[in-house]
């Protein structure tokens, strides 16, 4: 059978106007780089971390839309079309 790879996605929606990911296999180095975003971006106007996994933030030096990050575990299969 398949083996199942587990790896952590930060996805940033709107970060300096465009969309990406960053993507790691250990879980540790993925919530440290989560935990530090978080703490970048409280520095933010309208910060919000209400929903477990996400926040958002607004800084206008940016661009004109808030942007959005999130921390998600997910198998390295779900990556790929094919």
């Amino acid at each position: 059978g398949k083996v199942m790879t587990t790896i952590y996605k930060i996805t940033f929606d709107n970060y300096q106007g465009e969309n990406f990911i960053e993507l790691y296999h250990k879980e540790e180095n993925a919530r440290a780089r989560y935990q530090e975003l978080m703490e970048e971006g409280k520095k933010h106007q309208e910060f919000d971390d209400e929903e477990e996994f996400s926040f958002s933030f607004f800084d206008p030096r940016y661009n004109e839309y808030s942007t959005y990050i999130y921390f998600k575990e997910c198998d390295l299969d779900s990556l790929f079309y094919d």
